[in-house]
């Protein structure tokens, strides 16, 4: 009932978001497949069984395939392929296993499994360096304490993430994409177990990216963070994260024109984190949060022109606190607050021309505070709190 609970509170926080400003968007994103092997030159396949074993592959051309199968512990692959439309699969289980796929050209697809079908992956490391345009990146692990990480240079790049964790709290799986180039995208997607981290790094132009994570075990705690930097023109970040055991963390940094970023977190035991920095031009921010055994923190800073940050927090057993400091012209800022068991603070500092702020606090159970503090021209400041007593 928790669990429904949360859910029902998400969803209504995100449409009293909606009301509120109707600026807030989803993310968006357009999945891509694998590249079909279409042979034209050489293809290779390696199987090994047991400990210990290498499989290094160089291939040169066009349309090369290689195919690696390992399982035991403490194996590792390496693939080299330099050309057109190539196509290199590594599937790894068992302990302490390494695989790193190597591409250079254009339209050459990279798939690394570890764990998924054939059993569990644990300290495994998944990595990918892909050079050109139009390249496909996937990478999945299923187990504890693994690893993925893709390095793209290119324009119209795409990288995949899937990592499930089994097993204790801190024992999770840790996900790193860089991206660097135009129009490239980037999907994080994390859930089990065990604490989990994503990080995304993008530099260009149109780049998209986005994370999801999610832990659910109750009796060993919970744990997300993400982090998303993007630098260039018309980015997007969004960032989801739930936890039934307690804590997420989310960090958003965007450095460029027209960005957008959306956070949206969950937790059941208790506490959110989200800090979102903004500089250039027609930046928004959207931040959502919600709690159950208490805990918000949200600041949003943005420096530019025509900068928008909505903050919408929630909590039950108590403390929320909100900080919105936006420097530059045409700013905006929504901050709606509430808890149960009490504590809101919110400080909104704005400096520029046609600024906005309205700061709704609610609390149950005493003490709300509200520092507004505008400098420029045609600023306006509504401030409602309400609190109760708990007699």
């Amino acid at each position: 009932m928790k669990k429904l609970n949360l859910f029902l509170s998400v969803a209504f926080l995100c449409a009293s978001s909606l009301s509120f400003a109707q600026q807030c968007e989803d993310c968006d994103i357009v999945q891509k497949d694998a590249l079909v092997h279409v042979g034209m030159d050489n293809e290779s396949y390696v199987d090994s069984y047991g400990w210990y074993n290498w499989a290094d592959v160089n291939q040169t051309g066009l349309g090369n395939l290689s195919m690696i199968f390992q399982d035991g512990t403490y194996n590792g692959s390496s693939v080299y392929q330099y050309g057109y439309n190539n196509v290199a699969n590594v599937a790894q289980t068992g302990y302490d296993n390494y695989g790193h796929i190597n591409q250079s050209g254009l339209r050459n697809s990279a798939e690394q499994l570890q764990g998924q079908n054939w059993g569990w992956s644990y300290y495994g490391h998944a990595g990918a360096s892909q050079y050109g345009d139009d390249n496909v990146s996937f990478q999945s692990q299923d187990g504890y304490w693994n690893s993925a990480e893709v390095y793209q240079n290119g324009t119209g790049n795409y990288a995949e993430q899937n990592q499930e964790s089994t097993g204790y709290s801190w024992y999770g799986n840790n996900a790193y994409i860089s991206q660097y180039g135009d129009e490239n995208e980037s999907l994080q997607n994390q859930m089990g177990d065990g604490g989990n981290y994503a990080s995304s790094y993008q530099n260009g132009t149109g780049n998209t990216a986005v994370s999801n994570q999610e832990t659910y075990n109750y009796y060993d705690y919970g744990y997300n963070s993400s982090y998303i930097n993007q630098s260039g023109d018309n980015n997007l970040a969004c960032i989801n994260q739930m936890s039934y055991g307690g804590y997420n963390n989310s960090g958003i940094n965007q450095v460029g024109d027209e960005n957008f970023a959306s956070v949206q977190q969950a937790t059941d035991w208790g506490w959110n984190d989200s800090d979102i920095n903004q500089n250039g031009d027609l930046n928004e921010a959207c931040v959502t949060q919600n709690g159950y055994g208490a805990g918000n923190y949200s600041s949003v800073y943005q420096d530019g022109d025509g900068n928008m940050a909505m903050v919408n927090q929630w909590g039950d057993y108590g403390y929320n606190n909100s900080n919105v400091n936006q420097d530059g012209d045409s700013n905006r800022a929504y901050v709606n607050q509430g808890n149960y068991a009490g504590y809101n603070m919110s400080d909104v500092y704005q400096s520029g021309d046609y600024n906005y702020a309205s700061v709704n606090q609610n609390a149950e159970y005493y003490a709300n505070y509200s520092n507004v503090n505008q400098v420029g021209e045609g600023n306006s400041a509504y401030v409602n709190q309400n609190s109760y007593s708990p007699f």
